[in-house]
């Protein structure tokens, strides 16, 4: 899960820096901004998996100065399940949440001809139907 969201994530940088050229009111960088205030310790916890062996034996960029174990666990918390990798911890259903207003964020601001806009429109509404139904009428 933390791979695939930091590619999701790097995925939106791309598409922002591509987007720039476009963006009309200059607010691009803050779809990305909130993401990252969304899952603070993501790339952080992506990193430490990705070097999983300097983090094992208590070499990781971030044990320097702070020689925390870095074990990686999925924990089922009433609230909701969390992954934690060392003291970073990223929620599940916010990772979800977050990966959501990411694209539907950056979606909303790739500009379309009129066709393919209302097809856009359509298929988003689509989207946001089946996820409200899954979640028992909430977004």
């Amino acid at each position: 899960m933390l791979l695939a969201l930091r590619n999701v994530e790097r995925a939106a940088a791309w598409l922002t820096r591509e987007l720039r050229q476009h963006d009309e009111d200059g607010d691009i960088n803050e779809v990305l901004v909130a993401f990252h205030e969304y899952l603070p310790g993501l790339v952080s916890a992506r990193n430490a998996l990705e070097h999983f062996d300097e983090y094992a034996v208590g070499r990781g960029r971030l044990q320097r100065g702070n020689p925390v174990p870095y074990d990686f666990e999925l924990h089922d918390l009433p609230s909701q399940p969390v992954v934690t990798v060392g003291p970073l911890v990223v929620p599940v259903r916010l990772a979800r949440d977050a990966c959501r207003f990411l694209v539907i964020s950056l979606l909303a601001r790739v500009p379309l001809d009129e066709a393919a806009e209302r097809k856009a429109d359509a298929l988003l509404d689509e989207v946001m139907a089946k996820r409200a139904d899954q979640d028992g009428g909430g977004a």
